[in-house]
C-alpha cells in the first residue's frame, strides 16, 4: 500500500511528536457528530440503524475527504488507498454508530 502514496518528508509525525490528545478529540468529535444527527434529528436507537446510519456517513465522509485529497495532491498515487480508505471508514464508522445507537436504546 505504501507505494500507493506518496511520501512526504516531514509530513507523517513520529510516535513521540503524535499527539494522543487530538487523536482524543477527533475521534470525540466524530462520536458528536454521529450522536446529535442520531439523537436530534432521525432517532436511531438501535444497533442495526446506528451501524447501518454509521456506514454511510462513515463512507460520505471519507469520500468528501479523499478524493478532495486526490485531486488536489500529490498524497494518493492511485485509487486503491483511497478505495480502501472509504471501506474503512464504512466499517469503522458503522461500528461506532451501532455502538451510539445501541446506547441510545438503552434509555428507553
Amino acid at each position: 500500500m505504501q507505494s500507493n502514496t506518496t511520501n512526504l518528508v516531514g509530513f507523517k509525525k513520529n510516535e513521540s511528536d503524535s499527539s494522543i490528545t487530538m487523536l482524543v478529540l477527533s475521534c470525540f468529535a466524530y462520536s458528536t457528530l454521529l450522536s446529535v444527527i442520531f439523537g436530534y434529528w432521525s432517532n436511531i436507537n438501535s444497533f442495526k440503524r446506528g451501524l447501518f446510519a454509521g456506514s454511510i456517513i462513515g463512507v460520505l465522509v471519507a469520500i468528501m475527504t479523499d478524493s478532495y485529497l486526490y485531486s488536489t495532491s500529490h498524497f494518493y498515487n492511485s485509487l486503491m488507498p483511497l478505495l480502501v480508505d472509504v471501506f474503512a471508514a464504512g466499517l469503522t464508522v458503522g461500528m461506532l454508530g451501532g455502538v451510539i445507537g445501541w446506547i441510545f436504546g438503552l434509555k428507553k
